[in-house]
């Protein structure tokens, strides 16, 4: 059986109460939990520039996961979207909605 998790992060995995402070482990620890094959994350990547890997880039080699980063927003503002699996994946393909989703999927 496959299972999946969506679990959305929240602003790409950086503490908003503790001047961006990553919060990789705790968000490992809940991933874990749920022992998932595909992670789908909502607000995976902060379009704010940080120093060193983003969160999701270490939850993935954390976790021996392959990182599939959804498609360009098109705003500065807006959170990237993301996908960690440790199943083989074949090909990658973003699709964009203007005006209908407000990021691609």
């Amino acid at each position: 059986m496959t299972r999946i998790v969506s679990y959305n992060i929240l602003a790409g995995g950086y503490s908003l109460r503790e001047n961006g402070a990553k919060r990789t482990e705790q968000l490992l620890k809940i991933i874990r939990a749920g022992r998932p094959d595909i992670v789908g994350l909502p607000e995976a990547i902060n379009p704010h520039k940080f120093a060193g890997p983003t969160v999701v880039e270490e939850m993935a080699e954390a976790l021996g996961m392959q990182l599939i980063k959804g498609g360009e927003t098109g705003s500065s503002r807006d959170y990237q979207t993301a996908l960690m699996t440790s199943l083989p994946v074949i090909s990658v393909k973003n699709h964009a909605r203007p005006g209908v989703l407000a990021r691609p999927y």
